[in-house]
């Protein structure tokens, strides 16, 4: 047989309808209640957003010794101890574990982020963190590499922008006209378009704006 592909039933891709057709993976269903262990992970242009607690200590008690302070035992041991953990530490941030510095819940619509005991946010910092969706472990989404050389989540690639396309009327739904590269929401997770409702119905207009409503699975 030389024919085109043969969909099994229920399986066919329609670009007009809404709901994606079965994914296997994807559709299982979500827990009840509280969800633990959410992945946080790094955007494309990370950068340490984060005060460590033990990195602020040994600048301190650096700068004391720098000043001609002798330390006492005590602080030299703390110097020690909080030189080491601010390596350990300041390596989770830019490239390890971030897991170990900042964690995440959800119950339903409601998401916590848990930062370690072991650091903080500036005040007035602005920060970006990737929270992967329940369903999006299996997402087949475009990645690239963020600044530590780690691959994810791209929410800014050519392939996650929009194409949107004016449709005759007629039995074979001939496009009219078709303009990509629209750029709209970075969402990173399984969307389902609900509806889409133009502000114009006429073929001839030059510009349409539309209103569609989405439901992040």
């Amino acid at each position: 047989y030389f024919g085109p592909l043969i969909e099994p039933v229920g399986y066919e891709y329609d670009p007009l309808e809404s709901e994606p057709p079965p994914q296997i993976a994807l559709e299982e269903d979500r827990p009840v209640g509280e969800v633990d262990g959410c992945a946080v992970l790094r955007t494309s242009s990370w950068a340490c957003p984060f005060e460590i607690l033990s990195c602020l200590e040994q600048e301190r008690l650096e700068e004391l010794k720098s000043i001609g302070v002798s330390l006492t035992t005590a602080q030299s041991v703390s110097l020690t101890l909080n030189t080491a953990d601010c390596e350990d530490e300041t390596a989770d941030c830019e490239t390890a574990a971030l897991s170990n510095l900042v964690t995440c819940t959800s119950e339903a619509n409601e998401l916590v982020i848990n930062l370690a005991d072991t650091v903080q946010i500036p005040k007035q910092r602005t920060m970006q963190l990737l929270i992967q969706g329940y369903n999006t472990r299996y997402s087949m989404a475009p990645r690239s590499s963020n600044s530590a050389g780690v691959l994810s989540l791209c929410t800014d690639c050519d392939a996650n922008t929009w194409l949107m396309q004016t449709r005759d009327s007629d039995t074979e739904m001939t496009v009219l006209d078709s303009k990509a590269g629209i750029a709209g929401l970075s969402l990173v997770g399984v969307v389902s378009v609900l509806s889409i409702i133009p502000s114009d119905t006429k073929v001839d207009s030059i510009e349409n704006y539309v209103v569609i409503t989405l439901r992040l699975d």
